[in-house]
């Protein structure tokens, strides 16, 4: 489980590392991946499937504002 403020955050570092632009839904994809490498493994190798982009940008403002990030 992701919580939603993991999800948001996801979302911003796809769009600033990735430049992907993608709803929380597909943000949790990086902090989930985060946790199962740390129990298989940093080598193991993992695909995400990112998908979603219903989410506006005055969307992900407001979500960053509500759970403190930038």
């Amino acid at each position: 489980m992701v919580p939603d403020r993991e999800a948001v955050q996801g979302s911003l570092e796809l769009a600033d590392h990735a430049k992907v632009w993608a709803e929380p839904a597909a943000g949790c994809l990086l902090p989930a991946a985060r946790q199962v490498l740390e129990r298989v493994g940093g080598g193991a190798r993992l695909g995400l499937v990112v998908c979603g982009g219903n989410a506006t940008t005055v969307d992900m403002i407001d979500w960053s504002h509500r759970f403190g990030l930038r």
